[in-house]
């Protein structure tokens, strides 16, 4: 009886997460039809644009639209790039900051602000220097 308890309650769990997903697939759709383009860079093949998450859901973010953003993939991976500190432990402190200049220059802004957001959400106390 336990066993059968167990199960149903993996089912529901599935069923659960299987909602969850569908919902955020219709957000995602609505969400592009919307913006249209990547908001950093305004790439516009729908079919590869992706959500991301401002404030990631592991640090409580959730899939209101004042947390999601249209990214391409690039722009995305950038994002996840200057969040984390692959770049700076391997390439130099600078790194990061020098290729933006170089390449991305009118559209540093809106990552440093993405990642400050990021930030913000991962340090709460404010401990994060600007």
């Amino acid at each position: 009886m336990l066993n059968c308890r167990v199960e149903m309650g993996e089912k529901e769990d599935k069923r659960l997460n299987e909602t969850k997903e569908k919902s955020l697939s219709k957000i995602k759709i609505d969400l592009i039809n919307e913006k249209q383009a990547c908001e950093i860079c305004s790439y516009n093949f729908k079919s590869i644009l992706q959500i991301h998450h401002i404030v990631p859901k592991s640090l409580g973010g959730s899939d209101e639209l004042n947390n999601l953003i249209i990214l391409c993939p690039n722009c995305h991976k950038i994002i996840h790039a200057i969040d984390s500190s692959y770049s700076d432990d391997n390439f130099g402190v600078d790194y990061v900051d020098d290729w933006m200049d170089f390449n991305i220059h009118e559209r540093k802004q809106i990552y440093l602000d993405l990642a400050v957001q990021i930030l913000k959400a991962r340090f709460p106390d404010g401990s994060f220097n600007q």
